[in-house]
């Protein structure tokens, strides 16, 4: 455990302290989130994979660190992407508009393998069904975070080891 003393009337002190917080504390911290970050992000992808969720490939691309705060003690994970919610949780009941009809159409074709000349038949049924039930939740990114959490803490750990050793 890291104890500092500041001395308020000596600016070096202040800053020499703070080096010594960057250095020993956040550097370490940081290897380790980025890390498991690199881990989370694998596992969503092979997730979304798994379940045959992503046809165009685009939301698993899409899944990558989005924000670092404090020096990055804290990351967040996730997708831009619109519908990346929508996948993780499923939707309630609502109707589409005609460019989310069109996608549907699209999908349709790929996922359910419908015929050119059924497409727009299946994708009527299926619009009836999400308007009536909504969308079943396909959760790729909690399972990840499941499955990579008991790892970070040993991580964290045993990067500031290593810090402290070179120190």
């Amino acid at each position: 455990m890291f104890k500092f003393k500041v001395k308020p009337s000596s600016k070096k002190s202040i800053e020499k302290t703070l080096n010594l917080y960057v250095n020993n504390i956040v550097k370490p911290i940081n290897k380790a989130n980025t890390q498991i970050a690199r881990d989370l992000i694998k596992t969503a992808r092979k997730n979304l994979a798994a379940n045959h969720t992503d046809n165009t490939g685009r939301l698993r691309a899409s899944i990558a660190i989005l924000d670092r705060k404090q020096g990055g003690l804290f990351l967040e994970v996730g997708s831009g992407v619109e519908y990346a919610i929508d996948i993780e949780e499923g939707t309630k009941p609502h109707g589409l508009d005609s460019i989310e009809f069109a996608s549907l159409m699209d999908w349709v074709g790929k996922k359910l393998k419908a015929p050119a000349n059924k497409r727009h038949h299946v994708a009527v049924l299926v619009a009836n069904k999400i308007e009536e039930k909504g969308t079943d939740a396909q959760p790729y990114l909690r399972p990840a975070a499941s499955e990579v959490r008991p790892r970070h803490k040993r991580a964290v750990i045993k990067e500031l080891r290593n810090y402290n050793k070179k120190a």
